[in-house]
């Protein structure tokens, strides 16, 4: 278990233990993430500057100062880091204040809006508030749910999550 930094809009990086990130050690070294957002899917080899592509998008993991990052191709070419990290193995409980943090405080964006996600074998399926966010071969399309009906659909039909009639849809719409 290693510690990640999350990179943030502004390009600064978040406090220590805000994610998590597991290197399995083989013959070499990989970083094996599927947690991370719409991140990859297939393990990354912990080598510096070499591009791994398994399924898009592209990654690399670069020196920055004395940790590393995990750099995403951008559409331009260029690469931005997801989040720094470093190689000094953690313990579980090292994440817990964090993990409360973002399951209790009104300052997490996970208690902002309600959020469901599905990695996909070609993308990513997401319902984020009342937007639907479907990225499949690295095409992104969003629309909006309208309505309570069309939510209770999307999530059974995208995430297999069904719920029963009684449900108080008032809270859910929010």
């Amino acid at each position: 278990m290693l510690s990640a930094r999350v990179r943030r809009a502004d390009g600064t990086f978040s406090r220590e233990f805000d994610h998590m990130l597991l290197k399995v050690a083989l013959e070499e070294a990989w970083i094996a993430d599927v947690g991370f957002g719409d991140s990859s899917l297939d393990p990354v080899p912990m080598r510096l500057a070499e591009r791994h592509s398994g399924d898009a998008p592209e990654f690399v993991v670069v020196a920055a100062n004395e940790a590393c990052d995990l750099a995403r191709r951008q559409s331009d070419g260029n690469y931005l880091p997801d989040y720094r990290f470093t190689e000094t193995p953690r313990r579980l409980s090292d994440f817990s204040e964090m993990c409360l943090f973002h399951q209790t405080s009104p300052e997490s964006h996970f208690t902002q809006k309600r959020v469901c996600t599905r990695a996909l074998p070609n993308g990513r399926v997401t319902i984020s508030s009342m937007r639907l966010i479907e990225s499949r071969d690295g095409v992104r399309r969003e629309s909006v749910l309208n309505s309570q009906e069309e939510l209770r659909k999307c999530l059974s039909q995208q995430f297999g999550v069904e719920f029963p009639d009684t449900i108080d849809w008032s809270r859910l719409m929010r």
